[in-house]
Formats: C-alpha cells, sequence, structure tokens
C-alpha cells in the first residue's frame, strides 16, 4: 500500500485485499519474536500478534484523520510481549533492537512519557521491520518490507491496560471527574504492587547469597539442595566461573528453568547434598573430565559455566541418567569430555 494522500474508503478497499498476506506476515512476526526470545522464558509471559481486521483499521482512521495511512498506520500488524515484571521490560527491548531494525522517530517509550495515571499505557512501543539476512530471505517474505509494532508491558500493566480500555475507552461515555479520578486510584494501587513483586522477586536472590555464605563457612553440607541451594553452592565452590546470576545480568542467560532439571537430575544420580557435590568437584574423575570440557570449548577452565559444571557431574556419576534428563544436550561437550576420559581409561592411559 503505497504512502500517497488517500480516502478512506480507497485505503480500506486495498486493505481488505491484503489482509490474508497480512495474517501470514502476522504470524512470522509471532514466530520469529518468540524465537528471538526463547532465552528469557522466565521473564516473558506472553507474546502474541495479530493484523488489525477491518473494524479496528475503520476506527483509528477515523478517529486519527489522518491523511496519509499508508505511511502513517505503523500497526496494521502488533506484536505483544507481556512480561512478568516491569524490571524485565529492558531486557527484551535490548534483544528487539539487536535483531530488528528499529525506527527512531515513530517509537516511544511511554514509561517515560506518562504519568501515573496512565500506568497500564506506559508500555514501550518499537516500529520494526526484519533486518539483514532475514529481510532478504525468501523465507520471510510476507513480513519483509513491512513495518510493524511492537508493545512490551508487564502484567499487571496489560492487564490495566485491557480493562481500562473495556470500561473507559471502548464505551464513548463522558464520565464525570470522580469516575475518572478512581481509575488513578487504582493505577496508582496497581503500581504499588507492581513494585512489591520485584521486592519479592529479590527474596531468591538474598536466599542465594545466604546459603554461598553458609557454604563457604563449611555449615548445612547434608542439607537437601533445591535451586537456591544449588546455585549458591556452584558459587561458594567456583566464584571464577560463570553463574546462572552472571549470564542472566549479561541478557545470555542459560535455558529457561533448566536449574530446576538439575536438582531432579542430581538427586536421581544421588547428588542430594553439599557433601555429595563437592565430593565430586575435588575428585581427580571430575578435574580431567573438567580439562577435556575445557579444551573442547577451547577456553580456560575459569570459564566454564555453573550449568556445564553441575552436567560433567552428571555425565560422571551416570551417563545414561544425564542424557535421560538432557537429550537436548546428547551431543554436548559435557558428553564428549567423558566419553573421552573413558576411552582413555580403556586404553590405559589414565
Amino acid at each position: 500500500m503505497p504512502g500517497r494522500k488517500d480516502s478512506v474508503q480507497a485505503f480500506l478497499k486495498r486493505y481488505v485485499l491484503e489482509l490474508p498476506q497480512l495474517r501470514e506476515a502476522a504470524q512470522q512476526a509471532e514466530a520469529l519474536t518468540r524465537h528471538l526470545l526463547r532465552n528469557l522464558g522466565s521473564a516473558v509471559h506472553l507474546v502474541s500478534c495479530r493484523a488489525k481486521d477491518h473494524d479496528s483499521v475503520l476506527g483509528k482512521l477515523l478517529r486519527k484523520n489522518y491523511r496519509y495511512p499508508s505511511k502513517q498506520m505503523t500497526d496494521l500488524i502488533g506484536v505483544r510481549i507481556i512480561t512478568y515484571y516491569q524490571s524485565d521490560i529492558d531486557r527484551v527491548v535490548a534483544i528487539l533492537r539487536d535483531e530488528f531494525e528499529v525506527e527512531p522517530r515513530m517509537s516511544v517509550d511511554k514509561r517515560r512519557t506518562l504519568d501515573l495515571r496512565a500506568f497500564g499505557y506506559r508500555s514501550v512501543h518499537l516500529i520494526c521491520r526484519l533486518k539483514g539476512h532475514r529481510a532478504a530471505s525468501p523465507e520471510y517474505a510476507p513480513l519483509a518490507g513491512r513495518w510493524f509494532e511492537i508493545q512490551i508491558r508487564s502484567v499487571l500493566e496489560h492487564a490495566w491496560a485491557e480493562v481500562e480500555h473495556e470500561v473507559a475507552y471502548k464505551s464513548g461515555i463522558a464520565f464525570p471527574g470522580d469516575f475518572l479520578r478512581r481509575f488513578a486510584a487504582l493505577a496508582g494501587t496497581l503500581e504499588l504492587v507492581d513494585k512489591e513483586f520485584l521486592a519479592l522477586r529479590a527474596v531468591r536472590s538474598d536466599l542465594i547469597d545466604q546459603y554461598r555464605q553458609r557454604y563457604a563457612s563449611e555449615l548445612d553440607q547434608d542439607v537437601e539442595i533445591d535451586t537456591a541451594r544449588l546455585l549458591a553452592l556452584l558459587e561458594s565452590e567456583w566464584p571464577r566461573n560463570p553463574s546462572w546470576r552472571d549470564v542472566e545480568e549479561a541478557n545470555k542467560p542459560f535455558p529457561a528453568y533448566i536449574e530446576e532439571r538439575c536438582v531432579a537430575a542430581l538427586s536421581h544420580v544421588g547428588a542430594r547434598s553439599a557433601r555429595s557435590l563437592r565430593r565430586t568437584f575435588r575428585s581427580r574423575r571430575f578435574r580431567r573430565a573438567l580439562r577435556e570440557f575445557a579444551n573442547l570449548e577451547l577456553i580456560p577452565p575459569s570459564r566454564v559455566s555453573h550449568l556445564a559444571l553441575t552436567m560433567l557431574v552428571l555425565a560422571i556419576r551416570d551417563l545414561d541418567a544425564f542424557q535421560r534428563f538432557f537429550p537436548d544436550f546428547a551431543t554436548s561437550a559435557a558428553v564428549s569430555a567423558v566419553k573421552e576420559k573413558r576411552r582413555l581409561r580403556g586404553r590405559g592411559r589414565i
């Protein structure tokens, strides 16, 4: 649809004809966005996408009185990303800015432009299109060259926006001032709730710090580990190596919830406590496997991540169990390192 002065009727006529292609492009935008954010599974609640239907386009044209709708309507395809917490929004935005071409003049961070009364609308709006190899790939032909809008907000902001939009905005009623003040008061309450959820989230990090100090003091050696204790023990035992918290801060987290799978797998192979794990960490078998792993990865042992260290423990204790719990890592360097160690042992070299 070319960018020119156009009548509402002419624009809508062309839009109806193009709508099937737009819906296909919307499906591609959603699938690609999910793929780009796949490692933020614990941060992202929902990714959805739609192409505007006829009635929505007509309503916006009438409200906005666009002179050049083909250029000015940049949300014909819209992606919505809902994060659990406000603090996750910047992580999502950073990834999207790296992967898409973002139009700076039309993109806006409404968190910095709207006041408290507009709580649910303080989302980030990015006007994007494909760039690089994706823009030239036949795989993305329906989406290539099209601008689309991505909105990112938290769960509570989204809930507020949906309710306010339905009750106040869509009704067409000029509500009295006391009604609007009640909405503003509710917005303030949700703002406080959002901050409290963030504070509760910090308890995980506090627990890891507490357990790490106890492990450094040789306490809790026989207490059964959970995910917080596993992360704490690794930070205590391997302080120089990349931890779960390190990679999260670097916006390159490990696969979502994989620490829970690690704890279940460790329990299965009998590594249920700090004492048991430390015994393996300090064994000659583990040290040899660690050196082999680092050689395969072309990194020093101090750069082997805490996730990889955990997988080495599992592979050494029970390679079959490792492959059962982590089939997606069946060809990993951890498996190769353990297999190489077994091969050398069979030849009498270790």
